[in-house]
């Protein structure tokens, strides 16, 4: 697929296995602060638990476009936090979004 130019939004549902949610949640923060320090085309990556079901994660992934979003999957820091996490994952649910509007404050 090529670029569109226009910003990539996915929103990923996972569900931590919770003998493995501590170990889990050091690996992600590593991979977050890699991605954002590393690849100039990840915009944003916010982390989430829902309240009251710590294992239940949810992951806001904001790329540059469609390029940027397919160089952070062959990025050495997400090949290797795929595979450090593959067995603490019980189910993971990848939802497409179409951007209606996006905004935030600088910094």
């Amino acid at each position: 697929m090529t670029s569109t130019g226009r910003p990539l939004v996915r929103l990923a549902e996972l569900e931590i296995d919770p003998a493995h949610l501590e170990a889990y949640k050091v690996l992600l923060a590593r991979e977050i602060e890699a991605s954002v320090e590393k690849e100039p085309g990840v915009l944003m990556l916010y982390a989430l638990s829902v309240r009251g079901s710590p294992g239940q994660i949810r992951i806001v992934e904001i790329y540059a476009d469609q390029d940027a979003y397919e160089a952070h999957l062959r990025s050495p820091h997400f090949l290797e936090y795929k595979s450090a996490t593959a067995g603490m994952v019980r189910s993971l649910r990848l939802i497409e979004t179409d951007p209606i509007m996006l905004g935030g404050r600088p910094g």
